[in-house]
């Protein structure tokens, strides 16, 4: 048994890998045990030999206090179509899949910009092209900064104006919908170069959501 761990571990696997392999290891003698077929499993407490196997290097690094309003000027001046997505995953801390399953019912504004009562209610997340519970499978509110209330209502009316002078019948407050494709954030290939452009590291792997 310790043999078999050993190979993954000389293939420079990571540790988590390994302790994968493991796991399934341990379930298959741990039904032979019920099975009759083994009376012990050789497969148990064996985490002290994966502590030599390899730990991942990189990881993920938070925007610095002055970054991130870098990031979305530079988002203003090169991509303003992307700086209400960019400030939404900024200011909110959303996953990917959940700044595209929001919809405009998700949002609470509240009376004015000093009231309290303003917040994304964060329902669904968007998975390889359909609509999923969101990772914890819970629902759960997120703060709604006046800056991104104030970006978000303009761009509310913009499109309640978009809809009217071309004579739309569908009503804006039914999704956070982009007017053309049904789905208001598109995210493609094309997100991932646009976010390099304005970032102030680009490839550096920075994280926007632990800021």
């Amino acid at each position: 048994m310790k043999a078999l761990i050993n190979e993954p571990v000389t293939k420079d696997l990571s540790r988590n890998t390994v302790r994968n392999a493991l796991c399934v290891i341990r379930g298959i003698f741990n039904e032979a045990i019920e099975d009759g077929i083994v009376e012990a499993n050789p497969a148990a407490r064996l985490g002290r030999f994966t502590r030599i196997a390899k730990i991942a290097e990189v990881k993920g690094i938070s925007l610095t206090r002055a970054e991130p309003g870098q990031f979305l000027q530079a988002a203003k001046e090169i991509c303003p179509e992307y700086h209400p997505l960019f400030l939404m995953a900024l200011r909110a801390g959303l996953r990917r899949g959940e700044l595209v399953a929001v919809q405009w019912g998700d949002l609470q504004f509240g009376k004015d910009e000093q009231d309290a009562n303003r917040f994304i209610d964060v329902q669904r997340n968007y998975v390889r092209r359909e609509h999923t519970t969101t990772k914890s499978k819970k629902s759960r509110r997120v703060d709604l900064s006046q800056e991104l209330r104030r970006v978000l209502i303009e761009l509310r009316d913009r499109r309640l104006l978009e809809a009217f002078l071309e004579v739309r019948t569908t009503s804006p407050t039914s999704s956070c919908s982009h007017r053309r494709t049904g789905r208001f954030w598109i995210l493609t290939t094309s997100t991932t170069a646009t976010f390099s452009q304005c970032s102030p590291s680009p490839g550096s792997g920075r994280s926007g959501s632990r800021i």
